[in-house]
């Protein structure tokens, strides 16, 4: 499947999180035009093949909270390709308390078909510290509205907020796997030019997670929501031009390979949870069969995860082919791990 992102950076939104600015996260300084939206999900369509599952996205800003004019101007705008089945659905993300039976009942005679609530903790302190409104009733209720509708439920989670811990994440993903969302996003919070957290780093008050962390912590979290039956379909900021730039990040784990890297630590965990945490005696390499298009995830970024499991187990690790594997919930379904005996 193939997503068309459409960014309105802080637009209807009345809050200004610690963490955020929607402007360098999503390269836009300024809302689109509906002309302009035209034109993006023309330029996105010319390079996606026709078979392909196309959705539109609104991402980056409260849609929910726009003035309800701009909403229906933005929705008649894609309104036509779902009509022609050019896409087959309309994504947005927005604020749990900016759910209201009216403006979903809207989405959803318009084209939608999913809606992401940007959650990012379910911790009273670290959302305290995040400047960040929010309990979890209100998130329940959001999702119930959004499910009623017959409309899909996606949840966003930030990890590594003031305050936080790999345990109060884990919990929060936990908490929210019992809403039953199809889909998930996870990212690091990363620390950017000009916000709140910004000014706390450079008073030596924060200290973002080390990229090793962000990947473990990531990869933790990514399990909880897989074994919930939650698809994960993102980790990781998307890289964009002004993310990219010089300054625009102060510090934090961003990498443009940070899901790759999150996905491969999965991997070793899996692999480790496999083979026991020593080395088995006369044993001369582990053997791993695996689909070729998951050998990336096997080895790791820069095979960083291969060379950690030799170093680990003190013996060669070996990568056999099979057919191609889909990426879905059963992605680790198709490897086989074993030690291989000495000759």
């Amino acid at each position: 499947m193939k997503i068309i992102p459409i960014f309105i950076p802080h637009f209807g939104c009345p809050y200004r999180c610690i963490y955020c600015d929607q402007h360098k996260i999503s390269g836009a300084v300024k809302a689109p035009t509906p002309r302009e939206v035209k034109s993006t999900i023309e330029r996105y369509l010319k390079t996606i093949p026709k078979n392909e599952r196309v959705e539109a996205a609104f991402f980056g800003g409260t849609f929910t909270l726009l003035p309800e004019k701009l909403q229906q101007k933005y929705l008649k705008t894609v309104f036509p390709y779902v009509k022609n089945k050019k896409i087959a659905g309309i994504r947005m993300s927005t604020h749990p308390e900016a759910v209201t039976e009216k403006s979903i009942k809207l989405f959803k005679k318009m084209g939608g078909c999913l809606v992401e609530l940007g959650v990012q903790s379910l911790d009273r302190d670290v959302l305290k510290k995040a400047k960040r409104a929010m309990n979890f009733n209100t998130i329940k209720n959001s999702g119930r509205v959004i499910k009623k509708s017959g409309l899909d439920l996606g949840v966003q989670v930030m990890l590594g907020l003031p305050g936080d811990t790999l345990e109060k994440s884990i919990e929060t993903a936990c908490k929210l796997v019992k809403l039953k969302p199809k889909t998930s996003r996870i990212y690091p919070a990363i620390v950017l030019k000009g916000t709140g957290l910004g000014e706390l780093f450079k008073k030596g008050k924060y200290k973002p997670l080390s990229m090793e962390d962000a990947i473990e912590w990531s990869a933790r979290v990514a399990d909880v929501f897989e074994k919930g039956g939650v698809k994960v379909i993102r980790i990781g900021l998307h890289p964009s031009d002004d993310l990219n730039s010089k300054g625009s990040i102060l510090a934090g784990p961003y990498h443009a390979s940070f899901g790759e890297m999150a996905r491969a630590r999965q991997m070793r965990n899996k692999i480790i949870n496999i083979l026991g945490p020593k080395k088995i005696p006369n044993r001369s390499y582990i053997e791993i069969h695996a689909p070729k298009n998951l050998f990336n995830f096997i080895s790791g970024h820069k095979g960083s995860e291969k060379k950690y499991l030799e170093d680990f187990y003190g013996v060669p690790v070996h990568l056999t082919g099979g057919p191609l594997a889909h990426h879905d919930l059963g992605w680790f379904k198709s490897v086989e791990v074993r030690y291989g005996a000495r000759a």
